[in-house]
């Protein structure tokens, strides 16, 4: 049984104003039903709630089965922490009426200079489709951007705003995307 130190995620975590933040917020497992109706009705409720009272300023996500992939611009008004409690909590109502609770900690990386946004958003959109959750000729539902952002990936989408198959088995690393920045195993 593998046993999660999740205070260890705590350890040098920073706060930066106007930083690019990268997060993956998970529900606690075997949870699955996160993008049904209500919850995911929630779920984005939640991250348009934070964007408006100023806590930050979202360019992408996608809601999954059991956990959320967002990336955002951190105000300063809240901490990194103190924006996704906030989160989480105007989300718990309607999390907790299907019985489902939020993993107490959360993934977070802090975009440097050098990253390319673009290529997080990529991997945002791309991951429902490399889950399998969907085939290629779908459209996920539970994905947005915002909408004064263009990423160069979007205009290498087909015309029906499909990914070239070839992403969908690339590694991150390919993409442009470090797998310790987004907190997976290698």
């Amino acid at each position: 049984m593998q046993i999660r130190n999740t205070s260890s995620l705590r350890k040098g975590r920073m706060s930066l104003a106007e930083a690019r933040y990268f997060f993956t917020i998970c529900v606690r497992r075997p949870e699955n039903r996160l993008v049904s109706g209500a919850c995911a009705e929630a779920v984005g409720t939640a991250l348009s709630r934070c964007e408006s009272d100023g806590d930050w300023k979202l360019i992408a996500s996608t809601v999954m089965p059991d956990h959320l992939h967002v990336l955002a611009t951190l105000s300063g008004r809240l901490s990194v922490g103190q924006v996704i409690g906030k989160f989480k909590v105007l989300a718990k109502p309607a999390l907790a009426l299907a019985d489902i609770r939020w993993q107490e900690n959360f993934h977070e990386h802090r975009l440097r200079p050098e990253d390319v946004p673009g290529n997080y958003a990529r991997y945002i959109f791309l991951n429902p489709y490399r889950e399998k959750l969907i085939s290629r000729c779908e459209d996920w539902p539970f994905w947005s951007k915002a909408g004064d952002v263009d990423f160069d990936f979007i205009h290498q989408l087909d015309a029906g705003g499909r990914p070239p198959e070839e992403w969908l088995t690339a590694d991150m690393e390919s993409l442009g995307v470090s797998l310790d920045a987004i907190g997976e195993m290698q």
